[in-house]
């Protein structure tokens, strides 16, 4: 299993397969539906979660940025 799979794994295992969406476009999350593909789109309700998110990245060394609804993402 390659590096970026044992992540997707681990963070599903984190915060629940259904808000982990691996290869996500992201033109489907901004205001203007422009954007590429991402590695992993995690989706979450609770700064909790966040925080076990971006600690399990953290441990990973694995580069992270946190955004909003979308709106100023091009």
């Amino acid at each position: 299993m390659n590096p970026v799979s044992i992540l997707i794994n681990t963070l599903a295992d984190v915060c629940g397969a259904k808000n982990v969406s691996p290869y996500e476009s992201m033109a489907e999350h901004t205001t203007i539906r422009a954007g590429g593909k991402c590695v992993c789109l995690i989706c979450l309700q609770d700064a909790e979660r966040a925080a076990d998110v971006i600690s399990a990245c953290t441990v990973s060394r694995v580069p992270y940025l946190v955004i909003g609804r979308g709106s100023n993402l091009i």
